[in-house]
């Protein structure tokens, strides 16, 4: 009976179910954020089992599609890990040495290898959503903020203008922050957070204008959209800066930058292998 419960784990059909099923999930989440996007704006912020705590008692179906969702993740996370598995069983028992050259050998353990560092982003994911954390601190200029032991001052916050000739020019391109720590005088953008010296990232959310009317501001999941008119600012303006604590984020990169090395390498060898004087793709 193990035996079998192993092989229905480590079936390709299991995973062509999977990823369809997640897919539909995924749709039906998509669809309930476009009517209900306050509720998952939350899970932006909040560890995922507690987000899961505050909805089930109010948003039964956000719940479940959510809930649903991860355990099809759970169970496509197994699945690819029974299938290389394995994978691994056959490509050890293959022969070494002199019978396969290694570019041959790397082509054949390319997809296995892929497919496990796959499973290392779920894992990552999901390290993230049950153990990261959102902090947000709101400030004004001239004050100053202790973080991971070392003292910040806020100095300026300003927008900056497309300079291009255009029908963009002098419109808002982005703001910016500046904050200095021990005479040293360091910018904080929209794209560029800054990194503490505990691994945390501090983000600098910018300000936002007054809707003129109804349906002239957008709400999305982040809710972190910003006017397309620069925001008129001064000495009293609030200063948002959220400090995040993403204990996934090396661990997801570092997996998707090795796959996509790995993508590279094993289309490039089997281009340029040649059979008969012949380029091929296998």
């Amino acid at each position: 009976m193990l035996s079998q419960i192993w092989k229905s784990l480590a079936s390709i059909r299991l995973s062509f179910w999977l990823l369809g099923v997640n897919a539909v999930l995924m749709m039906v989440n998509s669809h309930c954020a476009e009517h209900e996007a306050l509720v998952y704006q939350r899970l932006n912020t909040t560890p995922i089992w507690q987000w899961l705590g505050e909805v089930r008692g109010t948003h039964l179906v956000i719940f479940l599609s959510v809930s649903l969702l991860i355990v099809g993740l759970a169970l496509l996370a197994v699945n690819t890990a029974a299938c290389s598995l394995e994978r691994l069983k056959v490509l050890l028992g293959r022969p070494t040495g002199s019978e396969k050259d290694w570019k041959s050998r790397l082509v054949s353990w390319a997809p296995t290898l892929m497919h496990l560092l796959f499973f290392l982003i779920l894992a990552g994911h999901m390290s993230t959503f049950s153990l990261g954390s959102w902090t947000l601190h709101r400030l004004r200029q001239g004050d100053s903020l202790n973080l991971a032991g070392t003292q910040y001052q806020i100095e300026a916050i300003e927008g900056v203008p497309f300079e291009d000739e255009g029908p963009l020019l002098g419109k808002l391109k982005y703001h910016q922050l500046s904050i200095s720590q021990n005479n040293t005088r360091q910018v904080i953008s929209e794209l560029h957070p800054l990194r503490l010296k505990n691994g945390n990232w501090l983000l600098f959310i910018p300000p936002k204008g007054t809707a003129k009317g109804p349906g002239q501001q957008i709400v999305d999941c982040s809710g972190e959209t910003r006017d397309l008119r620069p925001v008129l600012m001064s000495r009293d303006t609030e200063i948002l800066l959220k400090e995040v604590n993403d204990p996934g984020l090396g661990l997801i990169t570092c997996a998707f930058g090795l796959i996509l090395l790995l993508m590279g390498v094993y289309y490039a060898l089997l281009w340029t292998k040649k059979e008969n004087g012949q380029t091929i793709l296998r």
